[in-house]
């Protein structure tokens, strides 16, 4: 059983190194989890920089919100192959683009704000086609409306910013860069804001339960957050002066912010082994249900992780490095076209 200890950080690891030990489906191999750790990782890990955006925020609290906002809503790998097709983009750079329009348009991304977005401003916001035209089954020539392969993605996005916009109103909070400073005003910790920002906003509170139904922890987008804030903030003072309570946030608690891309590159590095079920399913592009398969597979790869950190050492190296680091392996030759598995009816990536 995983031991009963109540911060969230301890619980991702704790539940993760649980799902390792009893996996049905996914198998860490030693010996090239071990050969990928001393040979395959250049070390020491750098750590990136925040991704730029050529906006102009209207205030330190804006562009908080920017980040929050563009935190919760980074999933939707699941449509990749819809995104790719119908909106020519990843649905990464969907939801980025879709971000981005919002404060261009001169939105605050307030309460206020978020609570008055439509399925109709999705749609135009994040040029998502909710809707298409097909011939009438008996009746030639004539085209009826139907719902086009990304409006379950559309229809996600928008009941995450009500869902984020209801729990605002109902926290009294005008934004969340006011919540994130209510909750950070005493005892500001990693733990402190991961466990208020997944009990408060069900989209931050990424977590499942294994086959015999013990729970699992991973916190994913929670987790992400933080690392944004931190780099946000440490590229400008005004952040720093406006929200200090970053400063207390540390990286080196986190984990590895686990979803579709880590599981893949160690599996083709042989870290990770696949049952001949999940292989199956995996290479035959079908998609994974929330659920015990799903679980298992994203908590045995922060377990993954959290043993090469063990191998090349954690006093120069943090697991948020090590996910940065795996992440770039997807951009070369060998990598980049390796495949995924697909999870459709997920927020959490």
């Amino acid at each position: 059983m995983v031991s009963p200890i109540t911060t969230p950080t301890e619980k991702v690891k704790n539940s993760s190194r649980y799902a390792a030990e009893n996996a049905i489906h996914v198998i860490i191999n030693k010996e090239a989890l071990q050969n990928f750790a001393q040979n395959k990782i250049t070390l020491p890990l750098k750590p990136r920089s925040l991704r730029p955006y050529p906006l102009k925020f209207i205030s330190p609290a804006h562009e908080i919100n920017f980040h929050v906002l563009l935190a919760v809503l980074s999933f939707g790998s699941g449509f990749k192959k819809e995104c790719n097709e119908i909106c020519q983009r990843s649905p990464q750079l969907t939801i980025i683009y879709g971000v981005l329009s919002m404060v261009i348009g001169g939105a605050k991304l307030d309460m206020e704000y978020l609570n008055s977005v439509t399925l109709g401003d999705i749609q135009s916001l994040f040029d998502i086609k909710i809707d298409q035209d097909v011939p009438h089954e008996s009746i030639p020539g004539l085209y009826i409306s139907r719902p086009s392969a990304l409006r379950p993605f559309a229809d996600k996005i928008h009941s995450v910013i009500s869902t984020c916009g209801r729990k605002l109103a109902e926290l009294q909070c005008r934004d969340f860069s006011h919540y994130l400073q209510k909750i950070m005003e005493e005892n500001p910790s990693v733990d402190r804001f991961i466990s208020m920002l997944s009990r408060d906003f069900p989209p931050f509170s990424d977590q499942g339960k294994l086959s015999d139904g013990t729970d699992v922890y991973l916190f994913s987008k929670a987790q992400r957050l933080i690392h944004d804030l931190i780099l946000a903030t440490s590229a400008s003072r005004e952040l720093q002066g406006a929200f200090g309570y970053v400063r207390f946030l540390d990286p080196k608690q986190l984990t590895v912010f686990s979803d579709n891309v880590l599981p893949a590159i160690l599996r083709h590095e042989g870290v990770l082994q696949y049952s001949p079920h999940l292989s199956s399913i995996v290479d035959g592009q079908q998609p994974i249900p929330s659920g015990p398969l799903e679980t298992e597979l994203r908590a045995v790869t922060v377990e993954a992780c959290e043993q090469i950190l063990d191998i090349i050492g954690r006093d120069a190296n943090s697991a948020v490095d090590l996910d940065d680091f795996l992440r770039t392996l997807k951009k070369d030759e060998e990598h980049h076209s390796i495949v995924r598995h697909l999870c459709k009816d997920t927020t959490a990536y």
